[in-house]
């Protein structure tokens, strides 16, 4: 339940902030496929993509992936989106070709047990 709950919270501040995208896939008004992005400045993170394994042969997964691909394009004001995969997705490196390098930084902000943990 801790994952349920971060995700929940994480959600719910993100859409007060207006910056949740959430996308669906349906068929027959029955959920196929969902994502959440979170949508940041001029850029945007695809959180997490789902879908009902039932449905798997058709790649509901990959359609709406394809989607997302095509809405990005249309945000004027989003100039880049990171797909959140781990390098080696082959789905995802198919639809999201290009790459970005990123990285992680470490900094203290003055206190003592920060300065240490740093």
């Amino acid at each position: 339940m801790p994952d349920r709950t971060f995700v929940q919270q994480m959600a719910a501040g993100a859409a007060r902030g207006g910056k949740l995208q959430m996308l669906a896939l349906r068929l027959d008004g029955r959920p196929v496929a969902l994502k959440i992005n979170l949508m940041v400045g001029e850029g945007g993170f695809a959180f997490k993509i789902t879908f009902d394994e039932s449905f798997g042969r058709f790649s509901p997964g990959v359609l709406l992936e394809l989607d997302n691909v095509e809405r990005a394009h249309q945000l004027p004001a989003l100039r880049w989106m990171d797909s959140c995969a781990a390098p080696n997705r082959f789905m995802i490196n198919h639809l999201w070709p290009d790459r970005r390098e990123m990285q992680t930084i470490f900094f203290a902000t003055g206190g003592r047990l920060g300065d240490l943990q740093v």
